[in-house]
């Protein structure tokens, strides 16, 4: 699995590039109705990694507040432009962010790197209601943060874009 690993370890660099510097405004400014704000795609990204890897190690993805809350930011709501970010000061910031960001990356390094193989074939749904295996579940996850982080770029660009 250490292929997917590295790809995904990779995107999450990039994706923690792509926060750099950010104010609490940037991370919550919206670039028009409906869509989301970088701190929004930032808790999908970690809701999906949420999402998967801790029903593939079997943990209960729904035990604490915390975990419902990133649960909450992969499904529909997301997909139909619902305000998903935490409704919480502290969750709205840079600190917040990085809070989901450790708590989801210490698990899903795990899962990435110790995935067994007869167990990879495993079918689960996924959080966009398709049946797959946690290995195709897992090939989605390594590039998704890869993904969001391109689109944060491209908010970070827009004209309208506060300056700090």
């Amino acid at each position: 699995m250490s292929q997917l690993q590295d790809v995904w370890r990779f995107t999450r660099v990039r994706l923690d590039a792509s926060l750099a510097g950010l104010s609490n405004e940037q991370l919550n400014w919206r670039p028009y109705p409906g869509g989301h704000t970088i701190a929004e795609n930032v808790y999908h990204t970690v809701g999906a990694e949420h999402y998967w890897c801790w029903r593939i190690s079997g943990r209960d993805p729904s035990a604490t507040a915390f975990d419902r809350e990133l649960e909450a930011a992969v499904g529909p709501a997301y997909d139909h432009g619902i305000s998903i970010a935490s409704q919480g000061a502290k969750e709205n910031t840079m600190e917040g962010l990085r809070e989901a960001m450790d708590y989801v990356y210490a698990l899903a390094d795990e899962v990435m790197g110790s995935a067994d193989e007869a167990k990879m074939q495993t079918m689960m749904i996924s959080p966009l209601g398709d049946n797959l295996s946690q290995y195709n579940g897992l090939v989605r996850m390594s590039q998704h943060a890869g993904y969001h982080a391109g689109q944060i770029w491209q908010i970070r660009l827009h004209p309208d874009f506060p300056k700090s």
